[in-house]
């Protein structure tokens, strides 16, 4: 049962209109209840040049195993070196060295405008979150202190860290995180174009 069916029910035909020409801002299921209610007086949501953006993919400061992605870059260029002796065996290691690559990269969160969804892009985690309108976005930062250890010693490290958030119906959804600002206020400002919404920038 599409539960918008209730939730539209006293809105007025115009209102309904209103949310299939703002589709982006809604959810399948609510979109289609609008059609339903309207019945044949619906009409066709004008295009408009923002929906050709569909996904957004956010970095995050979050990396599985980076050891293993070096150990698959020192494995390539191996395979590059041995294929001028031996291409059968250079080529193996040159599969396995980018198989190592493309598995322990560096975790990132995708954004579907379209379905409504953050989803990790990640080997090991496929945590997908719904949402259904975009009501705010949010650029806060944080310091982060990081323990780095080499050679017996260890020293800390301590940096900035940029977060980006979505708001929709008291959820506050964590789109992506990076050490540069610009990096994710420029897909903010993108998306926040699209939802027609404002970026607040927490100090």
């Amino acid at each position: 049962m599409n539960i918008f069916l209730e939730k539209f029910k006293n809105k007025s035909n115009a209102e309904l209109q209103q949310i299939l020409d703002n589709s982006g801002q809604y959810s399948d299921q609510a979109l289609e209840a609008a059609r339903e209610l309207l019945g044949n007086e619906a009409r066709e949501p004008k295009q408009s040049v923002d929906t050709a953006v569909s996904k957004l993919i956010f970095p995050t400061d979050e990396d599985e195993l980076p050891q293993l992605r070096y150990v698959g870059y020192a494995c390539l260029a191996v395979g590059l070196f041995t294929l001028t002796s031996n291409w059968v065996v250079g080529l193996v290691v040159i599969v396995v060295s980018l198989s190592l690559i493309l598995v322990f990269r560096p975790v990132q969160r995708k954004l579907d405008i379209r379905k409504r969804t953050v989803s990790n892009m990640s080997t090991f985690s496929k945590e997908v979150e719904s949402f259904d309108r975009v009501e705010k976005l949010e650029l806060s930062s944080t310091q982060v202190s990081q323990r780095v250890s080499s050679r017996g010693s260890s020293s800390v490290i301590r940096y900035e860290l940029y977060r980006a958030f979505l708001i929709s119906g008291g959820q506050r959804i964590l789109l992506g995180e990076s050490k540069k600002r610009e990096e994710l206020l420029t897909k903010l400002n993108q998306l926040a174009v699209i939802e027609k919404v404002e970026v607040n920038e927490e100090k």
